[in-house]
């Protein structure tokens, strides 16, 4: 009986050329950097700048009025904030400024947003109208016998949201939330007209960043 003839069948795969090899790893290689460049330098550069926050030495108190009941009181605080960043813009939302004795809380008030051009600076106005109940508040009584010595010292905080944008590409990267916190404000009490604050120290000038809303 004949056999059936067989054939042998061989399969190969075809051989990648040593340039194409290179290629595809290449441009996987070339687009990671790509990706953390971009990723660098519009997200953790702009947040590395930090900005410059004072209380402007123009601040000041309007008014004290201490009654059978309350105390009564205006005060004027002129926060300056500076972009020292010379490439991003930045925008400002959802700011707030908070007013305390030590760590009592006293007032607070919201800020209009606002955007603010490279290397520019901007003064904000916090306008505090404190109205304190003088039963069961130790921050009260503070301020009536800082009222008698004839000065005060307040704390003021700000904290922002921000968003930075580049040019006139229209478009807005979120940024990191702001966080600073201004102590030892030094007021002295008006007898007449209103009161400057008091540069005592350079108290003015002793804001200090805080992270993640800790100040």
């Amino acid at each position: 009986m004949a056999q059936p003839d067989t054939q042998t069948v061989q399969c190969s795969w075809p051989v990648r050329a040593p340039c194409e090899k290179l290629v595809c790893p290449c441009i996987k290689v070339s687009i990671t950097t790509t990706i953390v460049f971009l990723f660098a330098l519009f997200v953790i550069l702009p947040n590395m700048m930090i900005p410059d926050v004072r209380i402007d030495p123009a601040s000041s108190l309007y008014s004290f009025n201490v009654t059978s009941s309350r105390v009564d009181s205006t005060w004027n605080i002129l926060i300056s904030v500076k972009n020292p960043n010379k490439h991003f813009l930045v925008k400002y939302n959802n700011i707030e400024a908070t007013m305390y004795y030590s760590n009592e809380l006293l007032s607070r008030v919201s800020i209009h947003p606002f955007i603010q051009e490279t290397n520019n600076r901007t003064i904000l106005r916090a306008l505090f109208n404190l109205t304190l109940p003088r039963a069961n508040s130790w921050a009260v009584r503070c301020l009536e016998s800082d009222y008698a010595r004839g000065e005060t010292s307040i704390n003021v905080n700000l904290q922002a949201g921000r968003r930075f944008g580049v040019g006139s590409l229209n478009w807005w990267i979120r940024g990191l939330d702001i966080y600073f916190s201004c102590t030892d404000l030094v007021f002295i009490f008006p007898s007449h007209g209103e009161a400057k604050i008091s540069v005592i120290d350079d108290a003015w000038n002793n804001c200090e960043m805080g992270l993640f809303g800790y100040v």
